[in-house]
C-alpha cells in the first residue's frame, strides 16, 4: 500500500519546508559553517540577535509583570534602564551592514 500524501500540492509541500527551515533557524538548532567566512559570521550574528531579542522579551514580560511601585522603586528604574540597553544592543546589531 503507498503512503499516503501528506500535502495535497507541491506547493503545499514548499511551504511546510520552508516553514520548518524558518523553524529551525529559530530554535538555533543547525550547526554554524565550520570555516571563518561571511556564512558563519552571519549565522553567529543572526542567533546572538535571536538570543538578545528572546531576552529583551522575557525581561518586558517580567517588568510588565511587576507591580506598579516596584516599576517606579529604584530597583524598578535601574531593571527598565537594562532593558533599554539591551534593546538598544539589538538595534545595533540590526545595524551591521550585511556581510
Amino acid at each position: 500500500m503507498p503512503t499516503p500524501r501528506k500535502y495535497k500540492s507541491g506547493a503545499e509541500r514548499q511551504v511546510a519546508y520552508r516553514l520548518r527551515c524558518k523553524e529551525r533557524e529559530a530554535t538555533l538548532s543547525y550547526p554554524l559553517p565550520l570555516t571563518p567566512g561571511r556564512k558563519r559570521w552571519r549565522a553567529t550574528l543572526g542567533r546572538t540577535l535571536h538570543l538578545i531579542e528572546q531576552a529583551h522579551e522575557e525581561m518586558q514580560d517580567y517588568y510588565d509583570g511587576k507591580s506598579e511601585t516596584w516599576q517606579d522603586s529604584e530597583r524598578g528604574e535601574a531593571f527598565a534602564e537594562t532593558m533599554e540597553a539591551v534593546a538598544d544592543i539589538a538595534s545595533q546589531i540590526e545595524d551591521i551592514p550585511t556581510l
